[in-house]
């Protein structure tokens, strides 16, 4: 993946991995990764994705370029009309990520 600027003034390093499993099941596929230009965390991720041509990821991990924010969540669907649906966050919540 390549960086994506925008006018926001926010950079962040996004990792995108397709399939993230268990421990048990012992399968996590490489990440895919690009520097944003973003808002947001969250608009970060759905750019990430988008740009791969990703609807789903198991796992994604965005961190500001400067680490004053680290953002992780799981099981990530992107919404159709853009934003991002639902995603497990790394504490085992769930969170509703509109745009």
């Amino acid at each position: 993946m390549a960086c994506h600027k925008g006018v926001s003034g926010m950079l962040f390093d996004v990792a995108v991995w397709r399939v993230w499993s268990s421990a048990a099941q012992g399968f996590v596929s490489m990440p895919e990764t690009v520097l944003i230009d973003a808002p947001n965390a969250f608009t970060a991720v759905e750019q990430a994705m988008r740009s791969g041509g990703l609807r789903f990821a198991g796992h994604v991990a965005a961190a500001a370029h400067d680490r004053s924010i680290v953002y992780r969540v799981y099981g990530v669907k992107l919404a159709r009309w853009g934003g991002v649906e639902t995603a497990q966050q790394a504490s085992g919540h769930q969170a509703s990520l509109g745009a």
